[in-house]
């Protein structure tokens, strides 16, 4: 009895020790989860880097999404036909929308306010043949638009909204100094979804010979531009305005072009001073280099470019340029394209006396010519 007695009293002993020792294991588990829970949640934490840069893209949507407006132009044309395609036009952004049978063609784009009193920017192709302009802000009030002038050349207009309050402004920044590789923000209303932004790098800039317009010098990127995005802002990470989101290439991914803001800021100014563009004219037709690269990539002419016409009456044939000479320099640069050389004559006033360099028959001559007026196209 007495050894029955004592072998009860180790049994519960050790019924006592082993649920202890479970007790124990699992507390044990317990704060080895817990802890390495803590681990984790401390692993898992973004970089400092990240956050920042968060809160960059978060700063420019609170300063800009503001000033970017939903343009929609009723052109008064015939109505597409439920379910047929949107327009295209070698590969251009062509925004439109589906109109009610009957009552032309609703297209739509984008724009952004550039002065408190109402200036907005956006793309000639966007109000091109309007009959009604309207403007829809950020707070969803709608005004009628006015168009100031239009430029098919560089694709921009400009236009004007009355309100008896201050309009929120873009910052305009110096298309200049954009760098390759740099953060770049388009900010739109693509396919009609109001305040999009989208964001990527400046994949090059000074893209020329891609066959969209005559006067090319635009700003490529990655950022997501698409149908209604046209007139938009791209900005920099600070929340300033480069350019103005223009077109796409349609068989491709990622490939978006928007006109330098410094070019968008000298044709407001024109518009606004003169009611249209006035540009500088040399009249000489120009050979391209034989060889040229995909979407703009064009050889430099390593003796210059040469003159394959010169037009009567033209200030190249006043000042006694010749076919055949091969044009160096245009008042001190050095002329690396076509595109170039069309931009320097552009910019130059009226009436100005500018100094060419040309390469003739083995001797270099300097050549005084002065700019006159390009007709409008």
């Amino acid at each position: 009895p007495k050894r029955g007695f004592l072998d009860r009293i180790r049994r519960a002993a050790a019924g006592v020790g082993a649920r202890f020792g479970a007790l124990s294991l699992a507390i044990a588990i317990g704060a080895a989860l817990f802890t390495g829970c803590g681990q984790q949640r401390e692993e898992s934490a973004p970089p400092a880097s990240l956050l920042a840069s968060e809160e960059a893209f978060e700063r420019v949507a609170r300063e800009v999404v503001p000033t970017v407006v939903n343009i929609q132009t009723d052109e008064g044309a015939p109505s597409r036909i439920p379910g047929a395609e949107p327009s295209r036009d070698e590969g251009r952004d062509m925004p439109d929308t589906l109109a009610p049978p009957g009552s032309g063609r609703i297209n739509t784009g984008s724009g952004v306010i550039i002065s408190a009193d109402g200036i907005i920017l956006t793309n000639e192709h966007v109000v091109t043949n309007a009959r009604k302009i309207r403007v829809r802000l950020a707070d969803d009030r709608e005004l009628p638009g006015r168009l100031l002038g239009s430029d098919p050349v560089t694709d921009l207009a400009v236009l004007k909204v009355k309100t008896d309050r201050p309009l929120a402004a873009a910052r305009l920044g110096d298309s200049s100094k954009v760098r390759h590789g740099q953060w770049a923000i388009a900010i739109g209303n693509p396919f009609g979804l109001e305040r999009t932004l989208t964001v990527g790098v400046v994949s090059a800039t000074a893209r020329s010979n891609i066959g969209l317009k005559s006067y090319e010098d635009f700003i490529q990127t990655d950022a997501a531009i698409n149908p209604g995005n046209s007139g938009g802002p791209l900005v920099d990470i600070r929340g300033n305005v480069i350019g103005i989101n223009n077109a796409v290439v349609a068989p491709g991914q990622g490939i978006g072009f928007a006109i330098p803001i410094n070019l968008a800021k000298e044709i407001k100014e024109q518009i606004i001073t003169h009611g249209k563009v006035v540009r500088g004219w040399l009249g000489v037709g120009i050979n391209k280099p034989e060889t040229s690269g995909p979407l703009g990539q064009e050889n430099e002419a390593a003796d210059g470019l040469l003159v394959n016409a010169v037009f009567r009456d033209s200030p190249a044939e006043k000042a006694g340029l010749r076919r055949g000479d091969l044009l160096r320099d245009f008042e001190g640069h050095r002329v690396a394209n076509v595109q170039m050389l069309q931009r320097l004559v552009a910019h130059t006033p009226v009436g100005h006396a500018v100094e060419i360099t040309v390469s003739r028959r083995g001797k270099i001559l300097r050549i005084p010519v002065v700019i006159a007026q390009r007709k409008a196209e």
